[in-house]
């Protein structure tokens, strides 16, 4: 079962990583992270985005 784990550091800077995921799912469900997290007024940019075996990292920034 695809899960999501969201890191977030005391600089601000948040770590979102998919596993499990097959295809492209992982950033569909990336995108719905960053839409909801936009809707609650955090604005992100991507610093880093990272596909990996298991599926995929990002590094985001809060620039709140």
């Amino acid at each position: 079962m695809p899960k999501t784990r969201v890191y977030i550091f005391n600089n601000g800077k948040i770590l979102i990583e998919g596993i499990g995921f097959k295809g492209n799912a992982c950033i569909k469900d990336l995108e719905e992270i960053l839409k909801a997290l936009k809707e609650y007024g955090v604005d992100t940019k991507i610093e880093v985005h990272k596909r990996v075996h298991e599926g995929v990292k990002e590094a985001v920034e809060n620039v709140q």
